[in-house]
């Protein structure tokens, strides 16, 4: 029941159909990263972005929609067209998610990626999505940065604690010059 409560557009489809949901969440809902557990407030604010309208995607939505859809990552690469396509005839429709990937976030949680595309400042989300599509899902690389500690540990609450983003980005940029 928890799952059909947490997505609206599968109770839509499912009405109160257990069994039903449940095979939607094996063949689709786990790979698009469904919860089937009681969601909170901050689950469901901070890790996506919904859409009510339809919108034609941005290239970088495209990419992050690939990251966020570990399934459709798999069947198209980092290839934004099909992206494209896929969401405006499908995706949107089943209210798949457009963005709960974390580019700066997976960066700062690897110091090889933060060496290898670190000093691109103006590209750091691009190289990320790209990086993670193409070998990060299948590597199983985790995002474990954690920028709310990174903030209090290093005291910089009153220069970062409006802008996670910007506090992602000096953690990275500290790194690249000190190693």
């Amino acid at each position: 029941a928890q799952y059909l409560s947490n997505h609206s557009d599968l109770a839509s489809v499912f009405g109160s159909d257990q069994y039903q949901a449940s095979i939607h969440y094996i063949q689709y809902g786990h790979g698009e990263g469904r919860s089937y557990e009681a969601l909170t407030t901050t689950d469901i604010s901070s890790t996506t972005t919904d859409r009510t309208t339809y919108q034609a995607l941005s290239d970088v939505e495209a990419l992050n929609y690939l990251a966020s859809n570990h399934d459709l990552a798999g069947i198209f690469g980092p290839n934004t067209n099909q992206a494209k396509a896929h969401y405006e005839e499908w995706g949107f429709s089943e209210g798949r998610t457009v963005d709960n990937f974390d580019e700066l976030g997976y960066l700062a949680s690897h110091s090889d990626l933060m060496n290898v595309f670190g000093q691109d400042t103006n590209n750091l989300e691009i190289n990320s999505l790209e990086h993670y599509i193409n070998f990060g899902i299948s590597e199983n690389r985790q995002t474990t940065f954690d920028v709310m500690e990174y903030i209090n540990l290093n005291n910089l609450g009153g220069q970062f604690s409006d802008d996670l983003e910007v506090a992602k980005r000096h953690y990275i940029s500290n790194y690249i010059n000190e190693n």
